[in-house]
């Protein structure tokens, strides 16, 4: 939520692609099928980027560099709650 993602109901396949700091105000978040295959490559020569995954890993990369992302075979569970305890939390959260 602190990086302007949208809120997604733990039910659905889905990925969420969230642009930490844009410099362009129509960097907007993607939901996309969890099936998705994302490749993301630099094409501006003699320039570095970083992507960060999850806060908690943290690449550079530069020209020529190509990132592939898809769906892990077993997905991680968290927590476990009732099919409203999901809103529930959320409306705790955000009140």
């Amino acid at each position: 939520m602190s990086a302007g993602g949208p809120l997604l109901d733990p039910r659905v396949d889905a990925s969420i692609i969230v642009p930490l700091a844009p410099f362009k105000l129509s960097a907007r978040p993607w939901v996309i099928p969890g099936d998705s295959i994302v490749k993301v490559e630099m094409t501006i020569p003699e320039k570095e980027a970083a992507i960060v995954i999850d806060g908690q890993h943290s690449y550079s990369i530069k020209e020529h560099d190509v990132v592939t992302l898809t769906k892990a075979k077993n997905p991680a569970r968290f927590v476990s709650s009732s099919i409203n305890g999901f809103y529930e939390k959320v409306q705790s959260k955000l009140a």
